[in-house]
């Protein structure tokens, strides 16, 4: 009924608990667990799971070399042939509850998705120190508010009402399958672009927004932790939204909050205060170098 997607690069330590979490629910008819050619004993471990797990298959993309989670994912969205698909990042793990709620919403025929929350653990006391530092005090990844499918993309832009994550998202295939990707250009905040996209584009409702299905497990090899490059990196996810902005007409709003968010972005990875003066002369900066980007802030 659902196949699980679990990218995998250099995870020797966690990957093995990934995969238990995925294949005991009975939800999940299989695990595609994607080897993006990793250096370390990964791709072993795996393989030797799946000689005694009847639901965990084993792959490598055709790339040949590490390409990243989005093309990792992407090859595992070609192979699914079950009704749903999930995601799971193979260093987090899945609760016993990952799929209580899901179903039930996703016999809808309007809903092309579900979105639940997911909590958070940290492996060592200075990844929560590092962690607390770029991104605030943890707390459940989940919507503050259950969103109609309609005014997600706008809630999310917006920013005010929280976020989700993919590993809590579960998919209709046939909606997805050869209709949209993960962006392989981006590095990180490739799952943002994902779910930005999915919620223009298609119908995702709110399943489990109090009580977390799954766990991220933050560790000190996550990228996330490296603030120059999350900021880096989202700074790219903001102008390829910005230039979609200015080609597609899209509701009116988006343009100033993309144009907040890359000011912001903008202010963290030059290590200058988030205060009203500086957020001006980045607004005036950025229109400077783009006049084009004037208009952002009217619509």
């Amino acid at each position: 009924m659902i196949t699980v997607i679990i990218p995998a690069y250099n995870v020797e330590q966690f990957i093995a608990r990934s995969i238990r979490s995925a294949c005991q629910l009975p939800q999940v008819s299989k695990v595609i667990v994607v080897d993006d050619y990793s250096d370390d004993n990964s791709y072993i471990i795996a393989q030797e799971m799946s000689k005694e797990e009847e639901k965990l298959v084993v792959m490598r993309h055709d790339g040949h070399q590490n390409k990243g989670s989005s093309v990792a994912r992407n090859y595992g969205i070609s192979k699914c042939d079950t009704r749903y698909v999930a995601f799971l990042d193979a260093d987090d793990y899945y609760l016993i509850n990952r799929f209580d709620d899901t179903l039930d919403l996703m016999q809808r025929e309007y809903i092309d998705g579900v979105y639940e929350a997911i909590g958070i653990e940290f492996t060592q006391l200075s990844a929560r120190k590092n962690y607390t530092d770029i991104h605030g005090e943890p707390k459940v990844t989940m919507t503050r508010i259950n969103i109609e499918p309609e005014n997600l993309f706008w809630k999310l832009i917006e920013g005010k009402s929280g976020y989700f994550s993919v590993n809590g998202l579960t998919l209709k295939t046939k909606s997805v399958q050869g209709r949209i990707c993960f962006d392989t250009s981006l590095r990180m905040g490739e799952d943002t672009d994902f779910i930005w996209t999915l919620s223009l584009h298609f119908k995702i409702a709110g399943g489990s927004l109090t009580k977390p299905v799954a766990i991220r497990n933050v560790h000190g090899n996550n990228q996330i932790l490296d603030s120059y490059q999350a900021e880096f990196w989202r700074e790219k996810l903001l102008l390829k939204w910005i230039d979609i902005k200015i080609n597609q007409d899209l509701e009116k709003g988006v343009g100033y909050h993309l144009m907040k968010r890359l000011v912001v972005t903008r202010l963290k990875k030059e290590g200058k205060k988030i205060n009203k003066i500086n957020k001006i002369k980045g607004v005036l900066n950025i229109i400077n170098q783009n006049p084009e980007y004037l208009k952002l802030l009217f619509s």
